[in-house]
């Protein structure tokens, strides 16, 4: 009897890198290629959106300076949209891709998982959307957040158009202040 070599390779398990970050007393995690960067509180100016209290957890603006134009972005308090105690933030983790920033209280560590663990069936409320999973990290069960979960398309487009509605009206003021 001949033995034959395993021509197959045994699969390596997939990592993913996330970042793990504190909201009051608890720990979230999300994945390190949702954010473009993490920095301090400077540069951020305050946003009333009195107009819609879905949008009051949006506490700040951010504008930052891009190759062709400036960039703003919504600054979303996350002690607020997760619905925890009140709490200081002191970071601000800017997403990829998208027009938000999430205000954190401040940044744990960047560490790798090996697995995202579907949610169960007792989260039925919007926190099924908030969340990709759960993951295991040093014995505790950690959320992984949903980066795209902090404001809908919708959201992100009435925020804009307002925003586009007071440099307007700014504008108009200034001209108006110079005739």
């Amino acid at each position: 009897m001949k033995l034959k070599r395993s021509t197959g390779r045994a699969k390596k398990q997939q990592l993913e890198d996330v970042i793990i970050f504190n909201v009051a007393d608890t720990r979230f995690a999300i994945a390190a290629n949702a954010v473009d960067e993490i920095r301090n509180m400077d540069g951020l100016a305050a946003h009333k959106s009195g107009f819609d209290q879905r949008l009051a957890k949006v506490k700040f603006t951010l504008v930052r300076e891009k190759k062709d134009r400036d960039k703003v972005y919504f600054v979303v308090d996350a002690s607020a949209h997760f619905r925890t105690s009140a709490s200081k933030g002191s970071r601000v983790l800017v997403m990829r891709n998208s027009s938000v920033a999430l205000m954190v209280d401040g940044i744990d560590r960047m560490m790798q998982i090996s697995a995202v663990i579907t949610m169960p069936n007792a989260f039925g409320g919007e926190e099924r959307n908030w969340y990709r999973g759960l993951a295991v990290m040093d014995g505790k069960v950690v959320p992984v957040i949903n980066p795209e979960s902090f404001l809908s398309k919708g959201e992100i487009a009435l925020l804009e158009a307002k925003t586009r509605a007071q440099s307007v009206s700014v504008e108009t003021a200034k001209g108006a202040a110079l005739a």
